[in-house]
């Protein structure tokens, strides 16, 4: 009996897997008939007339279709739900889709609704509740309801990692949560990657560390410091090499 168990499993397994299939697959499928899309069934029958310049799959119950040189979103009743008509459109990233109208960008939800209006100079798909836009040069994020959490006034910023991305403001490097707050105003010359929770910051050609908090748990007065490895970082202080903890602890002596 206990021969035929991991025969069942396999069979159990393999059905699941092709019922998972079957149901990930969409009901519509994009079908060409000559230089016009539309879509099919399963067994090739037309169900929305071949009169699109081009169609995505669709994904939810709706699909980007292209008419007339723009992109409109439709349902599976072939039924417009975009009250405006785009010059490109995007996959929906956590319910939101990026689109484009001449060369603003915004983003339009599932109900067909513009929540963010076709205002950027540039924008980038949501991700973790957060889309990184630019607008007169500089960078901001937004929040799913198109609040800007953090308004455009960065010159750069990084991507978040565990919550904290740097950013450069008028050329002075700060910290900001995914929660729209600073964490650190933009007032270092430099900030380094966290490694075992602290980062090498620059302020006046000296070097030190903040942690996650933003805080200095090592003042800057060092001329060079590496990273932390082990609990411990090499530094050097009046030209001399050595060791310190995260406590800021001073390993040396004359």
């Amino acid at each position: 009996m206990k021969k035929l168990i991991p025969v069942i499993i396999l069979l159990f397994v393999s059905i699941s897997s092709f019922s998972s299939l079957m149901a990930q697959t969409p009901e519509l499928i994009p079908y060409r008939k000559g230089d016009k899309w539309g879509y099919c069934d399963r067994n090739k029958k037309i169900v929305i007339k071949p009169k699109y310049e081009s169609a995505d799959p669709f994904s939810d119950g709706l699909a980007w279709v292209q008419i007339n040189d723009k992109w409109v979103l439709i349902n599976m009743e072939d039924k417009e739900i975009t009250s405006s008509k785009y010059d490109f459109a995007w996959d929906f990233y956590e319910d939101l889709a990026l689109v484009q109208k001449g060369k603003k960008f915004g983003f339009v939800n599932k109900e067909g609704l513009e929540v963010v209006a076709c205002k950027y100079d540039e924008a980038e798909f949501f991700n973790k509740g957060l889309a990184k836009v630019k607008r007169n040069g500089k960078f901001g994020f937004l929040n799913k309801n198109g609040d800007e959490i953090l308004s455009c006034k960065y010159d750069r910023t990084w991507d978040f990692i565990e919550g904290i991305a740097k950013v450069i403001e008028n050329g002075k490097w700060g910290l900001i949560s995914n929660e729209g707050k600073e964490i650190i105003p933009c007032i270092y010359d430099f900030i380094g990657d966290f490694k075992e929770n602290l980062a090498a910051v620059k302020l006046n050609g000296k070097w030190g560390f903040i942690d996650k908090n933003g805080q200095q748990t090592i003042p800057p007065k060092y001329e060079e410091v590496w990273e932390f490895r082990n609990g411990v970082c090499l530094v050097k202080f009046n030209g001399k090499e050595f060791y310190i903890d995260q406590n800021g602890t001073e390993y040396w002596e004359e």
